[in-house]
């Protein structure tokens, strides 16, 4: 979108600012993914206060933040947990505001929402590993559906990141499995193109990989690069990812499943049986804090036995 002359702007227009609000956020590596959810929430606040001829991020009141809640969420159906998200996404949005000298107050300071934390629960790891077993062997999507769920399992890989995986072991980009290393290429999360973190896999997941690439002609088209391909012979999307392990996960008794919780439960047990350090290289987190965050309760756990087991308070000696 061309940007207008700043001649013709008022300092502070909320259209203007957002744009320039989410170019600082992707220049400092923000995922494609965040910065579409921050530019909706933003584009649905900037629409609500247009409705009081509010265009001014000066103008924004801590009464229009609370009236704007209000309304998503007796009216829109938001959940308390949608209305916290998007409370976030204007937090941070009028802290860069304030950061460039636009306002001087902070109309998100006083305003709260309470809701519950839901506790992520992951299937354990044999009822997965079961799933994956019980996959056939013979059909091309089967094979497919094994090599994509071993891949997020053994790897803790994102959705996102086994998509965009090619199958060309040599490709500009890099994001790809290479079965000889054992190893996977793929993009950072907020990452530029060029940029790619490694993951060790096992001997079982690169097996599973090599079926998959021996009958993939049957379904890709000529001219796809992706590893991973529709039914159509085209890369296949998130949506169907989380569609096919839902299915899967269905056909095996695991409800509900989708791929975050397959990544979940492998860095939950890495970081219950190999320590924090482990779970966050695995992870590929720019800060363990995000992984003491995510999983500090196995963190924590591990942390407990390890003082019994290697510093125990000993007995106390007898009275002579």
């Amino acid at each position: 979108m061309a940007k207008l002359d700043p001649s013709d702007l008022i300092p502070g227009d909320i259209a203007t600012l957002v744009d320039d609000y989410l170019d600082h956020r992707r220049l400092r590596g923000a995922a494609a993914n965040t910065l579409a959810a921050y530019r909706a929430d933003l584009v649905r606040l900037a629409g609500f206060l247009r409705r009081f001829d509010v265009t001014l991020v000066q103008l924004v009141s801590e009464r229009l933040i609370n009236q704007w809640l209000d309304y998503g969420l007796g009216h829109e159906g938001w959940s308390r947990r949608t209305a916290a998200r998007r409370l976030a996404a204007v937090r941070t949005f009028m802290a860069w505001c304030r950061g460039q000298g636009l306002m001087r107050h902070d109309a998100t300071a006083d305003v709260r929402i309470k809701f519950r934390p839901r506790l992520v629960v992951a299937p354990e790891l044999e009822p997965l590993k079961q799933m994956i077993a019980g996959i056939g062997q013979r059909e091309p999507v089967d094979l497919r559906d094994r090599a994509m769920l071993l891949l997020m399992l053994d790897a803790a890989l994102r959705a996102g990141e086994v998509v965009l995986l090619d199958d060309a072991p040599l490709n500009p980009r890099g994001y790809t499995v290479l079965e000889e290393a054992s190893r996977v290429y793929v993009k950072p999360k907020g990452g530029d193109e060029g940029e790619f973190e490694v993951v060790g896999i096992e001997q079982v997941t690169v097996a599973a990989v090599q079926a998959w690439r021996r009958v993939r002609a049957k379904m890709a088209r000529p001219d796809e690069p992706a590893l991973f391909v529709n039914l159509h012979g085209r890369r296949l999307s998130r949506q169907a990812l989380y569609l096919a392990v839902r299915d899967r996960g269905a056909a095996a008794g695991l409800p509900h499943l989708h791929p975050h919780l397959l990544r979940h439960r492998r860095l939950g047990e890495v970081v219950e049986k190999a320590g924090l350090d482990a779970g966050s290289a695995l992870a590929r987190h720019k800060h363990k804090s995000t992984t003491v965050n995510v999983y500090g309760a196995h963190a924590a756990a591990v942390q407990r036995a390890a003082i019994r087991t290697l510093a125990p308070l000993g007995e106390l000696p007898c009275n002579a």
